[in-house]
């Protein structure tokens, strides 16, 4: 059964830390729950990440022979920047995904949600008011399009932005495979000196609250800039 809410997420022993944070990534990872639930290849190889941190971390505090304090403390450090990255994804992916099912809360030790939004998909296109770069970065400024104003539509969780770095213009969306979300305006991407020149190629949709995805908007191309 799911953990009561005075648990919400995860257990208070390290050791228990270390083996859910597993539970977790290898029913994540697992080739059909990404396909139901949309979980990007990317997003997995970013909780991935956090869990070898963590297990590195975990291997120095476990050396008794050469352990010192600050391998203790880096050891909470990563398992501090896990639960960060995880929590994330798990309210993305699996809370507010309406292909969710019961037994994936079960699987992953999550309280299953007590009421879900009754508010319709998205249905609208995001308003991008700019698209533009600086400091190696790509900053997109958004806006609820059909009132005009910076905020989001009722019912919507976040912006959510496929691109592609560099390469020829795009013949669909199937061929952005970089994936990042905000749930507030600007968003931002931040890319290296190597790219600078580059062009990046963007479409944005909206995020409901419920998992549904909005209409995708036109297709967005700038250059990476100092």
């Amino acid at each position: 059964m799911a953990r009561a809410a005075k648990h919400p997420m995860f257990p208070r022993r390290i050791d228990d830390q270390i083996k859910d944070l597993h539970t977790k990534l290898y029913y994540l990872i697992e080739p059909a729950v990404m396909l139901r639930l949309k979980i990007p290849a990317t997003v997995a190889e970013e909780l991935t990440a956090t869990k070898v941190a963590v297990d590195t971390a975990y291997a120095k505090k476990q050396d008794a022979d050469n352990r010192t304090k600050l391998d203790t403390i880096a050891l909470h450090e990563a398992l501090g920047e896990a639960h960060k990255v995880f929590r994330r994804y798990l309210h993305y992916y699996v809370k507010y995904n309406r292909a969710a099912m019961p037994g994936d809360f079960e699987a992953l030790y999550m309280p299953v949600p007590g009421r879900r939004s009754s508010l319709p998909a998205p249905s609208d296109t995001p308003g991008i008011r700019s698209v533009k770069s600086d400091n190696w970065a790509v900053t997109v400024i958004f806006f609820d399009a059909k009132s005009n104003r910076r905020a989001k539509p009722d019912g919507v969780r976040g912006l959510e932005v496929y691109y592609k770095l560099d390469g020829g213009e795009p013949d669909g969306i199937e061929q952005l495979t970089a994936h990042a979300i905000a749930t507030a305006s600007p968003l931002r991407l931040q890319f290296e000196m190597e790219d600078r020149f580059k062009k990046v190629y963007l479409a944005f949709r909206w995020l409901g609250t419920r998992g549904d995805y909005g209409p995708w908007s036109d297709l967005y191309k700038v250059n990476v800039s100092q």
